[in-house]
């Protein structure tokens, strides 16, 4: 608690990964279209 306060105090902030999934929403390709990998690795 005390490091998350001294980060606030400082204006600090720890980015986190985002993610984002477009199936066709905004143009990308639709889920039907996508191939998919079934080939172990």
């Amino acid at each position: 608690m005390r490091i998350k306060k001294a980060y606030d105090e400082n204006n600090i902030t720890i980015p986190f990964p985002i993610r984002t999934l477009d199936f066709g929403i905004k143009g990308g390709t639709t889920l039907s279209e996508m191939k998919v990998n079934t080939t172990p690795q």
